[in-house]
């Protein structure tokens, strides 16, 4: 079936189209009459028949189904136990899932039903400490990165829960690049099944219902058409990774491959800012842990201004790293995983002096004894040595000002 398709309205279908847009009007006055608005009480076959019509109407509102759970299993209830001549007591959950079906009948917004090819993949994965996702364009081979730790306010119970959670915090953290690529349609790729076929069926069971609906409000919301589909866990390797990031910086660098790296770019380290006893590349150094040879527990307590700091920092504090080297007007060498979708991706580029690729993570990092024991995955991808000289840049404005 091609994505594009032209309807020619003969007079019996006209008829057909015509008598069903009447229905359409009876159903829409039946539901919004002040009789269909609820109260604290509602008689159960009331509710029977206001379920059976917004039924009828539901492929105009993609996620009507999830805002029926809840009035499904009342109805349900009650009839088993009861009978259907009852009255049902509308909690405040029941009576906003109705307002919902009322609000949205009332905007009478036209639903498109042409189906659009897919302009861009998003690749995510979820783990009990984090999720990751990866965006990438038909038009380009760029790869673009991305990842978080769940915070506290995310309450997950099961796989299937963060599956979800990671496809809503993908849409979320891409929704900027969306809308500069101008993309109306995305393919969806999940290690999950039941992630995938809630989405491409827009309903979930009620466990999943407050994960879903969310998800498919903010691809509504960005005017965006998913498709999922399921693949392997094996073809999920950097999403996969991203998911159980090391975050806390435990890992190093192979000091072979430092010295080479310095000797290239000219750089002579006085101080390693994130490093243990083990992994130090310089002489003097900072380490968290407590060590009488360290200069100091924490890099941001000291000053770095005398410094030719080599910067190697877990991934949260990259972006406090460079605002700190600007403050400074340093020369300092940083390795940093190349995350063209980072926020602090841009401020890196605009500061870089020289850049070296030194090839893939797993091949020149090597995880501490904590990730290794608690399973954490080393940043994906390439790994880049960039040189960052604002020092040249101070001489500059001095030179200028001292011409004029």
């Amino acid at each position: 079936m091609s994505s594009m398709h032209t309807i020619i309205l003969i007079p019996s279908v006209l008829n057909l189209v015509t008598a069903g847009y009447k229905y359409w009007l009876k159903i829409q006055g039946a539901v919004l009459r002040p009789k269909g608005i609820p109260t604290e009480e509602v008689q159960t076959r009331d509710l029977a028949k206001i379920i059976g019509k917004l039924i009828f109407i539901k492929s105009q509102f993609p996620r009507a189904l999830l805002h029926m759970k809840l009035l499904f299993r009342l109805l349900n209830r009650t009839t088993n136990k009861i009978g259907w001549n009852s009255v049902l007591q509308l909690h405040p959950r029941l009576k906003k899932d109705w307002m919902w079906h009322l609000s949205n009948i009332k905007k009478n917004n036209p639903q498109h039903f042409e189906l659009i090819p897919p302009q861009a993949t998003l690749t995510t994965d979820a783990s009990r400490r984090g999720w990751g996702a990866t965006l990438q364009f038909n038009n380009s081979n760029n790869l673009l990165k991305t990842a978080g730790k769940w915070s506290r306010k995310w309450i997950l119970k099961s796989s299937n829960q963060r599956e979800l959670a990671a496809v809503l915090c993908g849409l979320r953290r891409y929704e900027n690049q969306f809308k500069e690529g101008k993309i109306l349609s995305l393919h969806l790729r999940t290690d999950n099944t039941t992630t995938s076929y809630n989405i491409n069926r827009a309903n979930s069971s009620i466990t999943l219902a407050h994960l879903t609906d969310p998800t498919l409000r903010v691809a509504e919301k960005m005017n965006i058409q998913i498709k999922a589909t399921y693949i392997p866990g094996k073809e999920n390797q950097v999403a996969d990774a991203l998911s159980r990031l090391n975050r806390a910086g435990d890992y190093s660098i192979n000091k072979n491959i430092a010295a080479n790296l310095f000797k290239k770019i000219q750089f002579n380290p006085t101080i390693d800012l994130f490093a243990n006893r083990k992994t130090k590349l310089a002489d003097r150094y900072c380490t968290i842990t407590q060590d009488h040879q360290a200069v100091a527990r924490d890099a941001f307590s000291i000053t770095w201004s005398s410094e030719q700091p080599l910067i190697h920092p877990p991934i949260p504090l990259i972006g406090r790293c460079l605002k700190r080297i600007q403050q400074e007007n340093l020369r300092a060498l940083m390795i940093v995983p190349k995350w063209e979708s980072q926020y602090w991706w841009p401020l890196i580029t605009s500061m870089t002096s020289k850049a070296l690729c030194l090839g893939k993570s797993n091949q020149i990092l090597k995880n501490g004894p904590t990730a290794n024991r608690r399973g954490w995955a080393l940043p994906p991808r390439d790994l880049l040595a960039i040189l960052i000289d604002l020092r040249k840049e101070d001489k500059k404005e001095k030179i200028c000002s001292d011409q004029l």
